[in-house]
């Protein structure tokens, strides 16, 4: 098995095994278990400083951990714009970063993501199916998606 097959089999497994346990009514164990999931996200992107998908999966961790400050934390812009640095044309990015300003009271900042991630899609600049390939996982998130917003029309 090459190193990509591996990395992506070992994050789903530590991803699951810690998303199993944020439906616990023990806040204490959610607490825990977004840490985890954080720091590991983190030392991802150490591994992988190219992929937006884990830029994007970082700052909406922050937001699970911390409450509304999370929310409005600037260590979660921070994520999103690190994110659109390594992709330009990551649509999960621009509207992440549009919700960001919107919740911040930064409503002529919110549209402009907004409309930005409306273009990428609209041009297909941002191909789904594609991934932008930093992390051997992003293709499989995209894929993810994909089929989630398929099944939605679907029904």
């Amino acid at each position: 098995m090459d190193n990509s097959s591996f990395d992506v089999i070992d994050f789903r497994n530590k991803l699951d095994a810690c998303m199993e346990h944020l439906n616990s009514s023990d806040p204490d164990i959610r607490t825990r278990e977004l840490k985890v999931m954080i720091d590991f996200t983190e030392s991802e992107i150490a591994r992988f400083p190219n992929s937006s998908t884990l830029y994007c999966m970082l700052g909406n961790l922050i937001a699970m951990e911390s409450g509304t400050a999370g929310i409005l934390s600037d260590k979660r812009l921070d994520a999103y714009k690190r994110a659109l640095h390594v992709d330009p044309l990551c649509v999960q990015a621009h509207e992440s970063l549009g919700y960001w300003y919107l919740l911040n009271g930064e409503s002529s900042l919110a549209i402009h993501c907004f409309e930005k991630a409306i273009l990428i899609k609209e041009n297909g600049a941002n191909k789904p199916e594609l991934g932008n390939q930093g992390h051997p996982l992003d293709g499989a998130l995209s894929l993810g998606a994909l089929a989630l917003s398929t099944e939605r029309k679907a029904t």
